[in-house]
């Protein structure tokens, strides 16, 4: 799925309802990434502010949009009175970078800009689905060794999956709207 071509979500969203066959959505997971490399602000440019926005904040709203009918299924179909992975979560993956009270150094706008855009919508819909009891959390998966990562990176896709899932199975109400680490240390805003 590409999170920046709506006809794909629709796609995937089709496909996800065939597998559930009735049943719900308890946990969907947006993990759309991209990062530019942008040392000062002489290296901003529309462009990239613009496609990271698209990837990074619009693509993943509009997903959880498409998939929103699925998840308060499965919220519904819980029957507890609690907020949990099990019932009906939202998790996004964002980046320590997005973290105003962290930021020590500048540099970076567009991913900044983008995955802090994130937050606001994680916080929105957390507020406008408290009703159905649906969690919405974001997770940093530190530095993870993929194709946008490298071969350095301080963190297998291993480790850090492990994390966010030991994290996500710990999180109730108190934890909804917040942005913690995949050792689920919590990251400020």
């Amino acid at each position: 799925m590409d999170v920046a071509d709506t006809a794909t979500i629709d796609s995937a969203a089709l496909q996800v309802e065939k597998i559930l066959a009735g049943d719900g959505l308890n946990l969907l997971i947006n993990n759309a990434g991209l990062a530019v490399r942008e040392p000062s602000i002489e290296d901003v440019t529309e462009e990239n502010m613009m496609s990271l926005y698209k990837v990074n904040t619009v693509g993943p709203l509009l997903t959880v949009k498409r998939f929103l009918p699925l998840i308060r299924k499965a919220a519904q179909n819980y029957g507890k009175d609690e907020y949990s992975a099990s019932r009906a979560a939202i998790m996004s993956v964002s980046s320590k970078v997005a973290s105003i009270n962290e930021n020590k150094m500048g540099q970076y706008y567009s991913i900044r800009c983008s995955k802090v855009a994130l937050h606001m919508v994680s916080k929105n819909l957390s507020i406008e689905l408290e009703a159905d009891k649906v969690m919405v959390v974001n997770l940093h998966p530190w530095w993870v060794r993929t194709d946008m990562g490298g071969p350095n990176a301080s963190t297998t896709a291993e480790e850090c999956v492990r994390g966010f899932m030991n994290v996500m199975a710990t999180r109730t109400k108190e934890h909804n709207a917040l942005s913690y680490d995949f050792k689920g240390n919590l990251v400020p805003w």
